[in-house]
């Protein structure tokens, strides 16, 4: 992930289930292994989806040795 080198917007378009989220992953990892003080704030719609993403981004950060890195998730069923 070049981009997070250079500092520039990246678009990525493209269709449902092609791998989006892994460009997002690569990218957030290589920032939070450049800066251990990194946060990374990850928006999905849907309570389903966050479940979901929240176990991959486990699994991605486990295949990159950073199990270090705790991954949260906050929806409507988090008691204030």
């Amino acid at each position: 992930m070049f981009t997070t080198q250079i500092a520039q917007n990246v678009c990525l378009l493209t269709g449902t289930a092609s791998g989006k989220s892994m460009v997002f992953y690569a990218a957030a990892i290589d920032i939070l292994a450049k800066n251990h003080a990194a946060k990374i704030i990850a928006i999905y719609p849907l309570k389903a989806l966050g479940r979901e993403q929240e176990n991959k981004w486990q699994e991605a950060l486990h295949k990159a040795g950073m199990d270090y890195v705790k991954v949260g998730r906050i929806d409507g069923d988090v008691s204030r």
